[in-house]
């Protein structure tokens, strides 16, 4: 899944919800979105005040009344802020009890950090891959032929490496992708033959998951895909900071626009 933030938001995973609804108070929207026994809360800056308290009640009463509950030790808080001078926020409760504020948590495979940067996720995974690396070498010692050990490689270390790229290669910085980088070169040569970049890999998905978004019309993300009077090319997306240029849909609309 692709996360766009605002100046900071509170993410608040909980465990056991079944909800996925968009509430509005004011001016401000919160998002609630449900994926199997995972719920993630996304609030705007000016929620977490009463109207937090207010959802807050209304999740735990909703638990209660269809016969679920959340689990308060799995439950996370994570503050992103970019302020000149951050504020002091007041701890989430749900039932008298506080809720653990962490700099960073893994959320459907991705370890999304405080500052949005995604030195470690890249961590977690170079872990991984390393891991794989290790069976890889035993593989060529056993004799196994190049074409095994290709496949043993696109199908382990490969699709560590791949995983939701999408989201994270993009604003990973170049000391991440050169460390990514050595162990996709370190694995060609055990296997004994060139593999596919992870630019190109990144390039290729983009562009693939850019034309699904754009074919269905039902995509919550649709919207941002959109074409100029023209119809050849697709609209830009204004960004400020080098953390949203870097994202995916600013990348996707300029890789898709590069192929006309």
């Amino acid at each position: 899944m692709h996360f766009t933030f605002g100046s900071f938001s509170t993410l608040w995973q909980a465990e056991r919800g079944k909800m996925n609804h968009f509430y509005k108070h004011d001016f401000n929207v919160i998002y609630l979105h449900h994926f199997k026994d995972n719920t993630l809360l996304l609030l705007s800056p000016y929620t977490l005040l009463s109207p937090t308290w207010e959802i807050r009640t209304h999740m735990s009463k909703w638990c209660q009344e269809n016969h679920l509950s959340l689990n308060i030790d799995k439950t996370k808080e994570l503050v992103v802020e970019f302020r000149r001078q951050s504020r002091e926020h007041k701890p989430i409760t749900i039932d008298k009890t506080p809720v653990e504020r962490v700099s960073s948590f893994k959320f459907l495979g991705i370890n999304i950090s405080e500052d949005l940067t995604w030195s470690t996720h890249t961590d977690a995974v170079l872990k991984k891959a390393h891991q794989c690396l290790f069976f890889l070498r035993w593989l060529r010692k056993f004799g196994m032929s190049p074409s095994i050990l290709r496949s043993f490689y696109t199908c382990t270390i490969e699709s560590i490496l791949m995983g939701c790229i999408t989201a994270w290669f993009g604003n990973s910085t170049a000391g991440n992708r050169k460390a990514l980088k050595r162990v996709v070169r370190t694995a060609s040569h055990i296997v004994g033959g060139e593999l596919p970049s992870l630019q190109d890999i990144y390039t290729r998905r983009c562009i693939r998951k850019s034309q699904r978004i754009i074919s269905d019309s039902s995509h919550p993300s649709h919207r941002l895909l959109s074409l100029l009077p023209s119809g050849r090319r697709l609209r830009s997306i204004r960004s400020r900071t080098s953390r949203l240029r870097d994202s995916f849909f600013p990348q996707a609309i300029r890789l898709m626009n590069s192929l006309n």
